[in-house]
């Protein structure tokens, strides 16, 4: 029987030319290029947007800051975690809500003419206004939301970019979730907001207009 060859090339018998430092710094080049193409397949399109909302908010001085100057990265944030591609939008809410503040600035998502997610933003400076936030919260859900509907919808309030959950029920009010030192440019921050969009995006799922949304049990 003969016997299987081996047919690995000795290092003496390369080229020269492939250990050339030019030859060798294209080949670096190639798999560096292949490298950023396959990782960039990997990425969700929004993570980049994600990132411009964190440095907009690493820009803000929270020292002098007012509610307006969060209003734009939030924007950026809620149009990444709801893409306008799913169905998405994100406006502020307008016009003002009886009850509500006039000190904050209100963003709501909406899907399908109904609003899916609320996000109240206030300056760090305020943050003793907590009070006042919930109840301005409480307002725009009983508003927007109406009596008819039975399903628990989401809503945040944020001072800065340090924040807390609420849910509105109709049948039970306005219930304080999580208060535990979230923000945004932290990584818990991060993670809750991708965990609340991902529930918002799984109940949407199961609703096929806002009528059906309304008579959820």
């Amino acid at each position: 029987m003969q016997s299987m060859q081996s047919y690995a090339v000795p290092l003496r018998d390369l080229p020269h030319s492939i250990f050339r430092p030019s030859t060798v710094l294209r080949v670096l080049r190639g798999l560096i290029r292949r490298f950023n193409t396959d990782y960039a397949r990997t990425v969700p399109e929004w993570g980049t947007n994600v990132e411009l909302a964190a440095g907009e908010f690493r820009s803000i001085d929270s020292a002098t800051a007012e509610e307006n100057d969060y209003s734009g990265p939030y924007n950026t944030l809620l149009s990444s975690l709801f893409p306008p591609a799913e169905g998405y939008q994100v406006a502020p809410q307008s016009p003002r809500v009886p009850g509500s503040s006039q000190h904050n600035v209100n963003l709501v998502v909406m899907r399908k003419k109904a609003p899916v997610f609320f996000l109240h933003v206030w300056s760090v400076l305020e943050v003793g206004l907590r009070q006042e936030a919930e109840g301005s919260m409480t307002a725009a859900f009983q508003h927007f939301v109406g009596n008819e509907r039975t399903t628990p919808i989401l809503g945040v309030i944020a001072f800065g970019t340090g924040f807390s959950i609420y849910e509105y029920n109709p049948l039970t009010g306005c219930t304080t979730l999580d208060t535990s030192g979230l923000d945004v440019l932290q990584s818990n921050g991060e993670s809750k907001l991708r965990e609340i969009a991902g529930e918002v995006k799984e109940v949407m799922s199961k609703l096929a207009d806002y009528e059906d949304l309304v008579r959820q049990p």
